[in-house]
Order: C-alpha cells, then structure tokens, then sequence
C-alpha cells in the first residue's frame, strides 16, 4: 500500500508467477534483501529491475531509474543533479517508456513533484514516463506541453496489454 516500506521481492515474484516478464525500478522505501540476495533476485528469469539502464523486452525499449532525488545517506536516493542526469542519458536512449520512481510536478494539474524533473522532461525529447512516489488525486494522467505523457501509478498496478488499472487497497 501506499506510504509502505520494506521487503518488495515477494510482490514481484507474484507478478512474475502469474506473467512473462515483470519490469520495474526501486522505490525509496523498497528493499530487496541482502546484497547477494538482491544480485540473485535481478538475475532471475522475467525479472527486469532497472537502475540506470533500458532493456528490450517483447519488442518494447523499457527504462529506468529508481529511488528519488535526496541525500545520499539514505538507500534509493540520488544527489539531484546525479538524479537528473541519468534520467537525460535514458531519454537519449530513446526509450518507448521510461519508469522512474520519482515523478514531475504537474502544477497546471494540481499534481505535485519534482519541479527539477518537470524541467528535465520539458527540455528531453517526448517519452511515455510510468511514475509513483507522489499521490495524485486520480488516476494520474498529464500530457506535457513538450510531447511527454506522465502516467503516476502510485497506489495503482499497470497491466499489459490493454494497460488496466487497479487501484490498491
């Protein structure tokens, strides 16, 4: 649910039991284990965790980058121009969607966030940018006037293909 922290494997080994492939990136809060558990897990079939890179899966170019803009003391957080400029390297790479955990404010829509991350999404080429970390009233949809589309799944799941949602209780 959401505002949780702790362990999230299980929740992607069910996922990935009842599909192909799961794909994602980490939250602030997630943990995967030990460092040896978490390599294994990442190197598991069907499980795509992305930190920094994008994978080809199914015909799709996925991604992505975990963990938001904050002090590096704490796990899942990046100084924000280190935040910012892996997210410009991905986007280079032209990908058909990026996830991050970290999502723009969307001021225009009420949708609060990253105002650097706003910025840098402006100024990239357009992508479709899967999100969380902030809770945006309803499902959170916002076209950006630079091409970009913003999907905030925070509370939510995202289930291909059709792309359905469900809302977590």
């Amino acid at each position: 649910g959401r505002g949780g922290a702790g362990e999230v494997r299980d929740v992607w080994e069910a996922f990935r039991r009842r599909f192909r492939w799961v794909c994602g990136v980490a939250g602030n809060h997630d943990a995967f284990g030990s460092p040896a558990e978490a390599r294994a897990f990442e190197a598991g079939e069907g499980v795509h965790y992305l930190d920094g890179g994008a994978r080809r899966i199914d015909g799709l170019t996925v991604a992505g980058l975990g963990g938001v803009i904050g002090s590096r003391g704490k796990p899942f957080r990046r100084p924000e121009a280190t935040y910012l400029q892996g997210v410009r390297e991905l986007l280079g790479r032209q990908p058909d969607v990026l996830v991050l955990h970290e999502c723009p404010h969307v001021g225009e829509r009420g949708y609060r966030g990253s105002a650097s991350l706003r910025r840098c999404l402006d100024e990239s080429p357009p992508s479709l940018v899967v999100c969380g970390h902030c809770h945006w009233p309803h499902p959170g949809w916002a076209d950006l006037p630079g091409g970009s589309q913003v999907v905030n799944t925070d509370g939510r799941v995202i289930l291909g293909p059709g792309w359905t949602t469900q809302t977590l209780a």
